[in-house]
């Protein structure tokens, strides 16, 4: 005869049978939930050491055809963090109306030891892989480069996004992902050409990618001038602006000659926290006069943090007791042809004591954007 306190265990034993039955089941459930492909709940692991970012890019223009969008970095902050992964890039959709992808791009490694393949294989309309052909024993970056964008007419207006992944196979919702940046933005329609810049002028690549990045403006007329002189202050505002650089306004100026209401004065005040200007000897900083040659040299690898380089030719007008020699050197030097950032003339010469032109700022601003710099 079966008591009642015997009773009562039986029950609890069914009861607790039951309860694990359903936490078992739960568990199993939620594991394959979790292994569907395309699910809700999967979820991408952050690859380690490894970080993913864009640089400046402008607007393009609903069904407009191959516009140039400024690079992708992928950094190892730790050597052999990619570990012979390879990296792959996804164009995201904008919205929900007309495909945004990349018709075109290029790779190389900007610094380390890593190796990739020549030229991106194209996957999909929207992905690109980077075939990664090496493990680093210096941490590297590799720069997705020379991107060049096809919108539909259609295409909903906003960010275009690429997602970054690292993986030996196609990425899928469990596939590493390095990180998400926004590289461009669809616009209704970029901005007119300046009427005196025409389709056949040296420098007009780099003013058309730079006005429509709004990092150059022209003149209430309409016109660029290209061919008229830059300020240091405009010169400063085009340097902090491609380089994305935060904006300050300390309550106090640095120099004298740019008050705290001086259109250029933030982004003064940005450049020499840091450590891309600096001022004379007297204090001033003279925001007015032409920036010369040799300053943009010198602004630009201050900028970037290029490690300088004076191996090379030299220029037969910059000794190397110039004051900006080893900037001029290294920026002639890196990242090297056909991607240089300062060129001399045709005679040989740099002429570093001449002002910069418009157009030639615009040209070195935009070499620093596009190209593989680390």
């Amino acid at each position: 005869m079966v008591t009642k306190a015997g009773r009562n265990r039986v029950l609890l034993m069914l009861i607790m049978s039951l309860v694990f039955s359903i936490l078992a089941l739960w568990a199993v459930s939620g594991a394959v939930a979790l292994a569907t492909p395309n699910g809700q709940q999967a979820t991408q692991a952050q690859v380690a050491n490894v970080t993913a970012t864009a640089v400046v890019a402008p607007n393009i223009a609903r069904g407009d055809v191959a516009r140039l969008v400024g690079n992708i970095r992928i950094v190892e902050e730790t050597a052999g963090a990619l570990d012979s992964r390879d990296i792959w890039l996804r164009i995201q959709r904008n919205g929900t109306r007309g495909v945004i992808y990349t018709e075109t791009m290029e790779a190389s490694v900007a610094r380390g030891n890593l190796q990739i393949g020549e030229i991106p294989m194209r996957a999909a309309p929207d992905l690109f892989r980077i075939r990664v052909e090496s493990t680093s024993t210096i941490a590297s970056t590799v720069v997705a480069h020379l991107i060049f964008y096809d919108a539909a007419a259609d295409a909903d207006l906003g960010d275009v996004t690429v997602e970054v992944f690292s993986s030996e196979t196609t990425p899928t919702p469990a596939t590493p992902l390095i990180g998400t940046v926004t590289n461009a933005i669809v616009v209704e329609q970029l901005l007119p050409r300046f009427p005196d810049v025409p389709q056949d002028h040296w420098a007009v690549e780099a003013i058309d990618f730079l006005q429509n990045a709004r990092i150059i403006h022209g003149f209430p007329d309409g016109t660029f001038r290209p061919n008229a002189n830059v300020t240091r202050a405009e010169f400063t505002k085009m340097a902090v602006e491609a380089e994305g650089l935060e904006l300050i306004e300390p309550a106090v100026p640095s120099f004298p000659d740019v008050p705290r209401d001086h259109w250029a004065f933030r982004y003064i005040e940005t450049a020499r926290a840091a450590g891309i200007i600096e001022g004379f000897p007297d204090g001033t900083f003279r925001p007015n006069i032409n920036v010369s040659r040799a300053e943009i040299a010198a602004i630009v690898v201050r900028a970037v943090g290029f490690p300088i380089d004076t191996t090379g030719d030299r220029f037969p007008d910059v000794p190397q007791d110039h004051w900006a020699f080893e900037e001029i050197m290294t920026a002639r030097i890196s990242p090297g042809p056909p991607n240089i950032i300062v060129e001399g003339y045709p005679d040989g010469t740099f002429r570093p004591d001449n002002p910069a032109s418009r157009a030639e700022a615009a040209t070195v601003i935009n070499r620093r954007i596009v190209f593989p710099i680390p």
